[in-house]
């Protein structure tokens, strides 16, 4: 009985601290710890029949832990549950909701970087300027991940029209430095050579893109859109399947296929 007491322990430190430090993990640990004395007094004592029946009980309710440590939603501190209330910051279209969120995902985790880009983004969809400024320039300290770029991105779209272009190039040009196996800002720097007229410049980050994560509809989608543009249909074509094959349930991705797929036909009746 000592050594199945002691074998649920372990298992509920592995999944207490595996999922976060769950509440559940620590208080069926604690009823084991509390089985295993019983169990040890009851070898010592005249009262042996009670100190196995208390032994017993908070195993099993021990055994039941095992079940809601392992649960993500269970526990202040578990995984699932941080990463919902981080989520919860940027489903709002109300800023002053948006920040009570934050606050409250403060108030229970700290203050994290993953949290003030998500309350930097809120700002910058609400056209505050000085507040979305204000946390990417002086709160963020790691400026080099994928995701203060793209709030970056968004933040120059939406103050910076004087200079978009240069101040996209840019900004996704030292991304892709810092993150060379990023293949999404290959594409969102093929985008902006493109759009500005730079076809050339586009069609080398698309294929950089398409090397990278050949499971990415993006990048062949736009390969074919810079085919189409200089007249070799059967290309076109071709980039056009496999982004059709790789776009899932992409709506809009699929839209942008069946256009082209349309001006191709139109143009080799």
């Amino acid at each position: 009985m000592i050594i199945f007491a002691v074998i649920i322990m372990i298992v509920l430190a592995v999944r207490t601290f595996g999922f976060g430090m769950c509440a559940p993990g620590i208080i069926g640990m604690t009823a084991c710890a509390a089985s295993v004395l019983c169990m040890i007094l009851a070898r010592h004592s005249s009262k042996k029949i009670i100190f196995n029946i208390i032994a017993a009980v908070t195993c099993a309710g021990a055994c039941v832990c095992i079940v809601l440590a392992g649960n993500g939603d269970s526990g202040s501190g578990s995984i699932s549950d941080r990463e919902k209330m981080l989520a919860r910051i940027s489903q709002t279209d109300d800023i002053d909701e948006a920040v009570k969120r934050y606050d409250r995902y403060v108030k229970k985790y700290g203050e994290d970087e993953q949290a003030k880009l998500s309350l930097a983004m809120e700002y910058i969809n609400a056209d505050m300027q000085d507040e979305s400024q204000n946390i990417l320039m002086n709160d963020i300290k790691n400026t080099s991940s994928k995701e203060y770029y793209l709030a970056k991105v968004e933040w120059d779209k939406h103050f910076n029209g004087y200079n978009l272009v240069g101040s996209v190039m840019d900004l996704m040009s030292q991304a892709v430095a810092d993150n060379p196996d990023w293949s999404w800002g290959y594409v969102i720097l093929g985008t902006t050579y493109y759009e500005h007229g730079y076809p050339e410049y586009a069609k080398y980050y698309f294929t950089k893109a398409y090397q990278i994560d050949k499971t990415d509809g993006y990048a062949p989608c736009y390969l074919g859109v810079i085919a189409y543009d200089s007249g070799y249909y059967d290309n076109a074509t071709q980039f056009f399947d496999k982004a059709w094959e790789l776009s899932g349930d992409d709506a809009y991705l699929q839209s942008v296929i069946t256009y082209y797929r349309q001006c191709v036909a139109k143009e080799v009746a």
